[in-house]
């Protein structure tokens, strides 16, 4: 049946120009928009770490205010997005990742 078959994933990239990179990811029905901004100095100094970048992830609903579901969303990209950021050559500034949902037929999350 048709609902067993792959779905090719399509990507476009530098959609949002002001942001310091972007992409926006489609699944079938599904598609979130993803910014990321930095490295750049933290908001605060609490938030400033001496010897490597501090990452943040925001995960944005299509709609409303962000609960559980995006919490959840929000903890397991930062912890994949951890392994893969360069920390160490970017002491003392923080990187932004916003993940913005656009649709979601079921296959984000």
């Amino acid at each position: 049946s048709e609902t067993n078959q792959m779905r090719p994933p399509q990507v476009e990239l530098r959609p949002l120009l002001r942001a310091d990179g972007s992409a926006r990811f489609r699944l079938g029905r599904s598609s979130a928009l993803a910014a990321v901004y930095g490295p750049r100095e933290p908001r605060s100094r609490a938030r400033e770490a001496f010897d490597r970048a501090t990452l943040d992830v925001v995960v944005r609903p299509r709609v409303g205010f962000p609960g559980p579901a995006e919490r959840q969303l929000e903890g397991h990209l930062l912890r994949q997005l951890d392994h893969v950021v360069l920390h160490q050559e970017y002491p003392r500034t923080q990187i932004t990742v916003v993940l913005q949902i656009a649709s979601d037929d079921g296959a984000i999350g």
